[in-house]
């Protein structure tokens, strides 16, 4: 089968791109032929298919450096793109795919791509690793609370709360995006949505998608470590950007409260904050170097008591509890969104209220002061993993998405 994968970053910035390169692999290794479609950009990695790639990609982190024209141009691009329609359009006539499936898209290449899948005759899969369908922040959150306001298609919202960027050109961008492709229908063109959690699927549901629409697929890991050390360290391990929505202003004052320090790895917004409170912490709170080996984030995991992951918005299926469960460690997490799927409570790990420090120290102090009880229940998470998140469960999932839209294609031509 030739299936092109569509990301709008074709380097990794976070865990939609990793997923994005983790599937490619996969089907490759499975003996399909994949075909890659993404924004040109010079952190991008080898792919023969790069002369198609859209010119004039960015991240969020260049935009500081563009021109003023850039920046109008990447506006009007970001409500429909008609240069990826026309880029795709001629790598869909040269790979001719039987199948395409998209990830993250929004709002560099945005959903006119759809548009040139359909006319190309192309069934479309895509994959929600946020809420960017329905919310022009990607993430039901905004100004450090979970937001539904646009709810019902209020998408001015955006503008009035400054949901994107805290900007309002952006918001209005997001906006725009979202009124344009609803009175186009485009998002219709998707012949099915896959939902790697039951709560974004459930949440997709509420905001109008048809439930016939949404494949329930957890992503995979690549690989497991064969013998994961076992005995408890002796530190509080948090990995992961550094922003609001990703609860990481719980950290400090939890640190005052437990037994051992709470280590922090990762890179965002709220880094100088957090280095200010490592500052003045004795020790209790240390802000780790950014750490882009996989080796030396392994054996930050490895080497810890217990993971953090703190989040105050609705995570979709964080990596960081699979990460961490691959080695053997349990995870202390808050009871929101998607985080309850993967952690059983008393069995792999424990909830907390989101953005209570107190419970959250309680919960981890409760592991800290129970070694063999932290090794069961690690043990109990790698097991999980190897289930319920393997490369071959996720295989035969994605395969029988593809070949039932295939087999619908080939129906109607």
């Amino acid at each position: 089968m030739r299936v092109l994968q569509i990301n709008k970053f074709f380097h990794s910035r976070g865990g939609a791109d990793q997923v994005f390169f983790r599937t490619c692999a996969l089907l490759e290794d499975q003996g399909h032929e994949v075909g890659h479609f993404a924004t040109a950009h010079p952190n991008n990695v080898e792919s023969k298919y790069a002369q198609f790639f859209v010119k004039g990609g960015f991240t969020e982190a260049d935009l500081g450096t563009l021109s003023l024209r850039r920046k109008a141009d990447a506006f009007f691009e970001g409500v429909y793109n008609r240069q990826a329609y026309r880029d795709l359009q001629a790598m869909v006539r040269e790979f001719r795919p039987d199948i395409a499936h998209a990830h993250n898209i929004n709002y560099q290449l945005s959903p006119s791509i759809f548009d040139a899948l359909a006319e190309e005759g192309v069934p479309a899969v895509m994959t929600l690793h946020d809420y960017s369908m329905v919310c022009t922040a990607g993430t039901l959150f905004v100004h450090d609370q979970v937001c539904e306001r646009c709810h019902g298609g209020r998408h001015y919202n955006a503008v009035l709360h400054r949901c994107f960027h805290e900007s309002i050109p952006a918001s209005a961008m997001g906006m725009l995006n979202k009124y344009v492709h609803a009175a186009r229908r485009t998002w219709e063109k998707v012949s099915q949505l896959i939902s790697p959690s039951r709560f974004l699927r459930q949440k997709m549901i509420e905001f109008g998608v048809p439930p016939e629409r949404i494949t329930y697929l957890p992503v995979f890991l690549e690989t497991l470590p064969n013998a994961p050390r076992k005995e408890p360290g002796d530190y509080v391990l948090y990995f992961g950007r550094l922003s609001a929505n990703k609860g990481v202003r719980t950290l400090p004052d939890a640190a005052q409260r437990i037994s051992k320090p709470i280590l922090i790895v990762g890179d965002g917004p709220l880094r100088d904050e957090l280095a200010g409170h490592a500052a003045r912490s004795n020790g209790k709170l240390q802000l780790l170097p950014f750490v882009r080996s996989r080796q030396e984030m392994g054996a930050l995991i490895e080497g810890c008591a217990v993971a953090v992951v703190p989040s105050i918005w609705y995570e979709n299926q964080p990596l960081a509890i699979l990460e961490t469960y691959a080695l053997g460690k349990p995870v202390v997490a808050s009871r929101l969104g998607g985080i309850p799927e993967l952690v059983d409570e008393g069995s792999t790990g424990l909830l907390f209220r989101p953005g209570d420090a107190a419970d959250l120290a309680d919960k981890l102090e409760f592991l800290l002061t129970n070694p063999e009880l932290s090794r069961a229940w690690g043990e109990a998470g790698r097991q999980k993993v190897e289930r319920q998140f393997s490369r071959e469960t996720h295989y035969q999932g994605l395969m029988q998405v593809y070949r039932m839209l295939c087999a619908e294609r080939a129906m109607t031509a």
